[in-house]
């Protein structure tokens, strides 16, 4: 079986691990991505082909010829997509029609619009389009097929964070930001987007404040310049960018993710597997990561005094949020295995 990968955006390690790991199971992997983001010379020690490519929009006409002509020289037999413009360039490099020799498979980690009105969705998803669509999370496979896209050609892939070698940095987080010894430390992490909810969270910390609830957050991750003033008087310290989780969230009390939307957030999957305990809202996959509140606590979405409620709960009753953590570890730890989500992609591509 030969596949080619196309990769024009995760720059997270967690790709490279399953494209390595299936080119140890057998399978001819070629691997298409920016070089900037991604270690190839690691990979072609796994045993990967891997080939430069910068993905920069959807009507990338240089990249398209660059993957038509891997598709040709290879005789690649699978070609899956890693974000919406891979997609969009890899359904033009194989041409207008589905071919025999050649299936497409996109995944999908965020919700599409999807519109009827667009063209290129419609192929895309439509009978010429893709063979198959990976969604990441069971809610994302319910909405394309609630928008349309054949059941037949949408299955779920959760993506595989644990395995043995994620090893957790023990650091002391209180000492390092000068944090109180005896508040209870909460944490976010990611870049700060509307969609993510951080305005909510702020709106949390000032009713705990009002509370006099013993609690500080710490805040990893770019874009948050622009709001630090909001922050003002709030037990808040941001700590900026950070190179991985594995230093910050396995030393905090409590993940908190406080999106207004997510198909499956890498952030909580990583703190239950890690074994940090999780707040965050019902919304998208997020009750599936945390098996619907009995591995972690569930708020509404877009709701501060909730949020601030759970909050005070957690730091007020830190046992009852260990033992969340730890129903959360065992079930995830195999749930979102790096092994499990190899298995799962020999038997899509059919290895």
């Amino acid at each position: 079986m030969r596949v080619l990968i196309v990769d024009g955006g995760d720059r997270t390690p967690y790709l490279s691990r399953l494209v390595a790991r299936l080119a140890k199971s057998g399978v001819s992997m070629h691997y298409a991505a920016d070089p900037r983001y991604k270690d190839f010379a690691a990979l072609e020690r796994d045993g990967v082909s891997c080939h430069e490519i910068a993905i920069r929009s959807k009507l990338d006409f240089r990249a398209r010829r660059r993957i038509r002509r891997l598709l040709r020289e290879h005789g690649i037999q699978v070609l899956h997509t890693m974000t919406s413009r891979d997609a969009y360039v890899g359904m033009r490099a194989r041409g207008l029609f589905r071919r025999k020799d050649l299936r497409l498979i996109v995944r999908r980690g965020a919700y599409p619009r999807l519109s009827r009105f667009d063209p290129v969705d419609r192929w895309l998803y439509g009978s010429l389009g893709a063979d198959l669509v990976i969604a990441v999370s069971e809610d994302l496979r319910r909405y394309m097929i609630g928008k349309g896209v054949p059941e037949s050609r949408v299955t779920t892939v959760y993506t595989g964070i644990w395995s043995d070698d994620l090893k957790p940095e023990r650091r002391d987080l209180r000492k390092e930001h000068g944090v109180p010894a005896g508040a209870y430390l909460l944490g976010v992490a990611g870049a700060l987007r509307w969609v993510k909810g951080f305005d909510d969270l702020l709106a949390a910390m000032r009713i705990l404040k009002d509370r006099k609830v013993p609690v500080h957050l710490l805040v990893a991750g770019e874009g948050y310049e622009g709001v630090r003033g909001q922050a003002e008087g709030l037990d808040v310290t941001f700590v900026g960018h950070l190179p991985g989780i594995l230093g910050f969230t396995p030393n905090l009390d409590c993940l908190v993710v406080p999106s207004r939307l997510d198909a499956l957030p890498r952030v909580a999957i990583e703190a239950t597997v890690l074994g940090t305990p999780v707040v965050a809202t019902r919304v998208g996959g997020i009750p599936e990561i945390l098996d619907d509140g009995r591995a972690g606590v569930l708020v509404n979405p877009g709701d501060p005094a909730d949020l601030a409620g759970a909050l005070e709960g957690a730091a007020r009753e830190p046992e009852r949020m260990r033992a969340l953590a730890d129903a959360a570890l065992r079930r995830n730890r195999e749930l979102f295995s790096l092994d499990a989500c190899v298995a799962r992609h020999l038997r899509i591509y059919g290895a």
